[in-house]
């Protein structure tokens, strides 16, 4: 899951500590959701859904037409706006 989020692996280490595990459990799931919709192009009710019916939600991901983006396309930069126009020349004075 890790791998398909592009998070490092140390991750897991939260899960194992005690009464942190809790806590960060909740924040790292509720950051896994965001992962996984941004890495499939899904807007914020996704992202809900991730949240308060995951199984449900997952099995959208892996049957429906979603297509998998990768860790490079969801990280890139939005592409850059068009150029303005060149500014006019300055007016010649008779």
């Amino acid at each position: 899951m890790l791998d398909v989020q592009g998070r490092p692996k140390w991750w897991v280490i939260w899960y194992l500590i005690p009464f942190v595990n809790y806590v960060s459990a909740l924040v790292m799931f509720i950051i896994h959701c965001l992962d996984y919709a941004k890495r499939f192009r899904k807007d914020g009710g996704f992202v809900a859904g991730l949240i308060l019916l995951n199984p449900i939600f997952l099995l959208i991901l892996a049957f429906g037409s979603a297509q998998y983006q990768g860790v490079s396309a969801a990280a890139a930069p939005p592409a850059d706006p068009p150029a303005a126009p060149p500014a006019d020349p300055p007016a010649e004075e008779a």
